[in-house]
């Protein structure tokens, strides 16, 4: 009897044991988040090694950054480490993604400098700083700038400087008599002197080489690059 008795004991415990794995099991199935790189709480609470995919021991998730330091975190598994969006971005090494490769420019983390086979430059705004000497670059940002009415070139007299673009303002011509009433500058009139009162014309663009602007009311500067 005790053999029968045992037996069914044995059973019982094995039942149990099944229906609460088959049960968390499914409650973690319907859950849907296992490998989206997020170690959720429900992630740990079902078990340690519920979802090895998300919950790896100091790995860093979908959209994580690494930081530049000894024994820095890896990715964690199905993800890729990318550069930072921008090269001026210090202390990370990068970011952590699925995403890059997908043929979409997820704007979170990519960028046509970290990821161009997603954002490849298609606009003057995306094109990076130190891709604009590469003349496939130059073409694209100087053909979307004049789309827009802008004018392509240099707007600075600091060395180095690099091909921008200026784009037109929507109060071109405003009456003004201070740089604060526009969008860029307030202009004073090509023959007005140095230190008169003065009614001036809003810029038309929000660069600009050579001006006299106006500053409350009086022709207070002319500077020219």
């Amino acid at each position: 009897m005790n053999r029968a008795f045992n037996s069914i004991v044995v059973v019982a415990i094995i039942a149990v044991i099944i229906g609460c794995w088959g049960f968390q099991q499914s409650a973690f199935s319907q859950d849907g988040k296992c490998g989206d790189g997020i170690c959720d709480e429900f992630e740990k609470r079902a078990h340690p090694n519920a979802c090895p995919k998300d919950c790896k021991e100091n790995c860093v998730g979908e959209a994580g950054s690494i930081p530049v330091i000894p024994k820095a975190p890896s990715c964690c598994e199905g993800l890729t480490l990318i550069k930072p969006k921008e090269p001026e971005i210090i202390g990370s090494q990068g970011t952590c993604t699925s995403k890059c490769g997908n043929g979409a420019c997820d704007l979170s983390t990519e960028t046509a400098y970290n990821c161009p086979q997603d954002c490849a430059a298609t606009t003057y705004r995306d094109v990076p700083k130190n891709n604009l000497t590469e003349e496939k670059g130059i073409v694209v940002a100087k053909e979307s700038c004049e789309a827009e009415g802008g004018k392509w070139g240099i707007w600075s007299d600091v060395p180095g400087a690099r091909p921008e673009c200026n784009l037109p303002t929507s109060d071109s011509e405003k009456s003004c008599e201070d740089s604060r009433e526009c969008e860029s500058y307030c202009e004073a009139p090509k023959d007005a002197e140095m230190g008169i009162k003065s009614v001036g014309r809003c810029y038309g663009f929000k660069k600009a080489i050579s001006i006299k602007e106006i500053k409350n009311g009086i022709v207070a500067a002319e500077w020219c690059y």
